[in-house]
């Protein structure tokens, strides 16, 4: 049976995951941060199957408060770095997107 300290101990897990994606995408290690993040997902899922079974005693609740502050705080800087180079990776893409488009209709207009 899963007990309140499994909770905490996946709630220490996603902390340190959080972390480590942290510090990979600081370095801009995208390739890591992907990895980090299937883990990360991995521990969720861990969660939801531990939280389905369990009540926290109220000290299991103040750490678990504790922790999500945590990874609040880690998972809003991550998202501050990986935001602007999510938007400039959209608007690569893009760019190539309609780059296609006019190639395609300068194609279509050259075989009339």
């Amino acid at each position: 049976m899963i007990g309140p300290d499994d909770i905490v101990v996946v709630y220490e897990m996603i902390l340190s995951i959080s972390q480590q994606m942290l510090s990979a995408a600081e370095q801009r290690d995208w390739q890591n941060l992907e990895s980090l993040e299937a883990l990360y997902s991995q521990q969720i899922e861990n969660l939801k199957a531990c939280s389905a079974t369990s009540s926290l005693s109220p000290e299991c609740s103040t750490k678990v408060e504790q922790l999500l502050s945590e990874i609040i705080t880690f998972n809003q800087k991550l998202f501050d770095i990986t935001k602007p180079w999510l938007d400039e990776l959209a608007l690569k893409v893009s760019s190539v997107d309609t780059e296609q488009k006019l190639q395609q209709a300068y194609h279509n207009i050259n075989n009339y």
